[in-house]
């Protein structure tokens, strides 16, 4: 029993071959470019070195803690900007529909 299971361990073509590989590699990338973006250096080697665990245990400690899912979804790009220019126009008190040829 455990000698098919060591087998199968280092049989490389039933890793590369399974889609929860990829799902665990592709997790484990996602958490090590948010720790190298926020600088957090010990947990970038963390999760370089010991994989889809430590992956997870940032994912849990670090990522849902700062409100990672809840504040940074997807939005289109430039939309922080827009935010912006609204709140200065409305600080200001110009309309932010101005046009160049009105000017």
């Amino acid at each position: 029993m455990f000698g098919n299971l060591f087998y199968e361990l280092q049989n490389i073509g039933s890793w590369i071959s399974s889609p929860l590989t990829w799902l665990a590699l592709a997790f484990q990338i996602w958490m090590l470019v948010d720790a190298l973006r926020r600088q957090e250096w010990i947990w970038a080697v963390l999760i370089f070195l010991f994989s889809f665990v430590s992956a997870l245990f940032y994912f849990f400690l670090v990522y849902r803690q700062s409100g990672g899912l809840t504040t940074r979804g997807f939005e289109l790009p430039g939309a922080q900007d827009r935010r912006r220019i609204k709140e200065l126009s409305a600080r200001k008190g110009v309309s932010p529909e101005w046009r160049l040829d009105k000017a």
